[in-house]
């Protein structure tokens, strides 16, 4: 290389690192973030609504309607059947049933 070259107003140069494949070198000075400045909004003149005039509608009268009574039904009563004795049931026979266990016949 040439002497005196780079000049001297040259930036600072990084050391260098290897980069990996695909990877940026960092910069060497934070870029200072610029500040938006706000526009001021116009404000909008509102414009004054004409009222419609509301028709007044006429109220229909309502019907009213008879209530039906209703009829109470009677409840029919059920008859009890009544048990037929057989020789199962009742405590004699060949088919009579058996004592219950762990107690004595009643005498």
């Amino acid at each position: 290389l040439l002497e005196g070259w780079p000049p001297a107003t040259h930036p600072p140069v990084r050391p260098h690192m290897p980069l990996a494949y695909g990877q940026r070198a960092p910069p060497l000075k934070k870029k200072k973030k610029k500040k938006k400045k706000k526009k001021k909004k116009k404000k909008k003149k509102k414009k004054k609504k004409k009222k419609k005039k509301k028709k007044k509608k006429k109220k229909k009268k309502k019907k009213k309607k008879k209530k039906k009574k209703k009829k109470k039904k009677k409840k029919k009563k059920k008859k009890k059947k009544k048990k037929k004795k057989n020789a199962h049931t009742t405590g004699e026979g060949p088919c009579a049933p058996r004592p219950p266990m762990g107690h004595a016949f009643a005498i």
